[in-house]
């Protein structure tokens, strides 16, 4: 392999790893955010105990709870277009870099990439 295709290739291996690496920062930020309602009521349900909340008390951390997880979820779809963006972006400039036989293999990648994601999205 030559300088340039070294280059290159090390280019998409830092790309690739910096989608991993961001996909799973976001998965332990975002805390989850696939978690079923029973396992955010136990959480909720540990919570008060381990408080010793009163049941008032426990209304109102649901309540709180409940708006908190609301503005996550519109923060998120407010955010999800310009991540989008910067994906294609990014998408345009690797294809740009690639030879004809690259940009196969490139296409195939993120095929999966997208099969996966939707798998994770909605499971079986």
């Amino acid at each position: 392999m030559n300088v340039r295709q070294r280059a290159i290739a090390a280019l998409v291996a830092v790309f690739l790893i910096g989608c991993a690496a961001g996909g799973g920062a976001a998965y332990l930020f975002l805390g989850k955010t696939r978690a079923s309602e029973n396992s955010r009521a136990s959480r909720l349900a540990k919570l008060a105990e381990v408080l010793h909340l009163s049941q008032q008390q426990e209304a109102q951390l649901r309540e709180i709870m409940a708006e908190s997880r609301r503005r996550f979820d519109a923060a998120r779809a407010e955010t999800a277009p310009k991540f989008q963006a910067i994906r294609m972006e990014t998408d345009k400039k690797i294809f740009a870099i690639l030879n004809e036989e690259q940009k196969k293999k490139f296409e195939a990648f993120l095929k999966e990439m997208e099969s996966r994601k939707k798998e994770h999205d909605h499971p079986r």
